[in-house]
């Protein structure tokens, strides 16, 4: 009997994060697709022609997540600088001293009281639980009716409330975080032009190269298929078809702006 409720619960576990993982896999790729259409966004450029292959999707979202998790993470560690680095701490210790001591009083408070009106009220509590048992009170016996009903109404609420997380807002987080990060990216391109960040071997720069040699355009590749190739340079977003021959360059010449 024991092993069967234990296989049951097993089931039941398994049965429970596969449905998880059937709703994590389509708000991950939504939340991936957000992303890129953020980022053309922020170009000017439209979506409908530059597809994004499912794993890039996934790709998208898991750097949307972590962009949020580091973000996340210097705020604890900022906060934790702030609390425990000196002067902060002693007054952090201070404070934890006198919170530790308000609490010890008092529990030596209540232990005193406690000992008087134990007695006491564990009869009348008794007493009033007995009352409102619901064997042998109909209003309870509807209460908990009631309450049954409304915990499964509560529970569809519920899910529903989880399904809006990860398939609006979710999307849309990764949307407008790629349109803040997407942003800073061109204000440097705009300021600078074509540079390679200290530190960093590849120049923020790709080059479209015909196949005679000749550059047809340079500047930030913004996105590239098959059939079209999209660059963001100091006069505009131009897309195009991509080039019969032409290939696309990374540059890390010695004659790039460093900064």
């Amino acid at each position: 009997m024991k092993s069967s409720i234990q296989n049951t619960s097993g089931i039941n576990r398994i049965g429970s994060l596969i449905a998880m993982l059937g709703v994590i896999a389509p708000a991950a790729y939504l939340m991936g697709v957000n992303y890129y259409q953020g980022q053309l966004s922020v170009y000017g450029i439209n979506a409908d022609l530059f597809a994004i292959p499912a794993q890039d999707a996934y790709i998208n979202a898991y750097y949307a997540v972590a962009f949020y998790l580091m973000a996340l993470t210097t705020l604890i560690m900022e906060l934790f600088k702030f609390l425990f680095y000196l002067p902060n701490l002693y007054v952090t210790a201070l404070v934890l001293f006198v919170l530790v001591i308000l609490i010890y009083s008092l529990i030596k408070l209540s232990k005193k009281t406690l000992k008087f009106k134990i007695k006491k009220w564990f009869v009348k509590l008794r007493k009033l639980l007995s009352l409102l048992h619901w064997s042998n009170n109909d209003f309870t016996k509807a209460i908990g009716v009631a309450g049954l009903a409304s915990y499964g109404l509560l529970s569809v609420l519920y899910i529903l409330m989880l399904l809006s997380i990860f398939w609006l807002v979710l999307p849309m987080a990764a949307y407008y975080k790629s349109i803040e990060l997407t942003e800073e990216k061109r204000t440097k391109f705009l300021q600078h032009g074509c540079y390679i960040k200290e530190g960093d071997f590849w120049s923020n720069c790709k080059v479209l190269r015909s196949d005679s040699g000749a550059i047809i355009y340079e500047g930030l590749l913004v996105a590239h298929t098959e059939k079209y190739v999209a660059f963001f340079t100091k006069k505009g977003a131009f897309v195009t078809p991509y080039p019969k021959g032409a290939v696309i360059i990374s540059s890390f010449s010695e004659s790039t702006n460093k900064i």
